[in-house]
This record gives structure tokens, sequence and C-alpha cells, in this order.
């Protein structure tokens, strides 16, 4: 067990198929269709690394249901709130990486907004 940001024990590494079902999925669809990304800070997704090291798996998924972008995997290693945030994002939404971890940062620190400021 892990304490993620929320102050939330989690088990530290879920199966696939502990996650990979109906709910995610199309959770995962709407954000990555309004946003470009999921991350393990979202809610609804795994903590931890099961969204980077199941990208190919997640991204399969979703194409089945019609999602036509291109998933790829990454991870900030010091967000000042997040430390570690493993996500995956649509690289046809992204110009590069740098652009979509740019992103990513301004969302946690939105997301995290209060902890930032303690």
């Amino acid at each position: 067990m892990k304490a993620n940001s929320q102050r939330r024990s989690t088990p530290a590494a879920p199966a696939l198929a502990d996650f990979l079902n109906p709910g995610f999925l199309r959770k995962a669809r709407k954000e990555l269709e309004r946003t470009g990304f999921v991350s393990d800070e979202h809610d609804f997704a795994p903590y931890g690394e099961s969204l980077k090291d199941h990208c190919k798996e997640i991204e399969r998924e979703l194409r089945r249901l019609g999602f036509p972008g291109h998933l790829t995997p990454g991870v900030i290693k010091n967000h000042p709130t997040a430390g570690y945030a493993y996500y995956v994002y649509d690289s046809n939404r992204f110009h590069d990486r740098r652009e979509a971890e740019a992103e990513i940062s301004r969302w946690l620190d939105r997301r995290y907004r209060d902890e930032l400021q303690a």
C-alpha cells in the first residue's frame, strides 16, 4: 500500500483486469477527448504505474469503442504536490511529450492548488 497525493492508501499496482472495465474505459475516453490525457491522479484511474504499464492494452480497448487517438505513456517525476504522476496522452493532440507534460503539470497545479499554497 502507498498513499497518493489525495491521502488515500491504494494498492501499489492494480492488475489490468481490476480497472480495464466499461466504467473506466468510458471515463477515460471522455477525458482523452476533452483534455488529451488521463493521469493516475484522476479519481477514476488506477493509482501508480498501471496506466503507463498497460498503455497499449488501454488503447486497444478504447479503439474498440471508437477512440481514434494514439496513446503514449509518460511520467512526471517531480511535481510539487503530486510527486510522481503517471499518465497516458493522445499523441495526436500534442506536438510532443514536453507539450503534453506541461499541460498535465498545469492540470495537477489546478487540481492541488490548495496544497501548493499551504
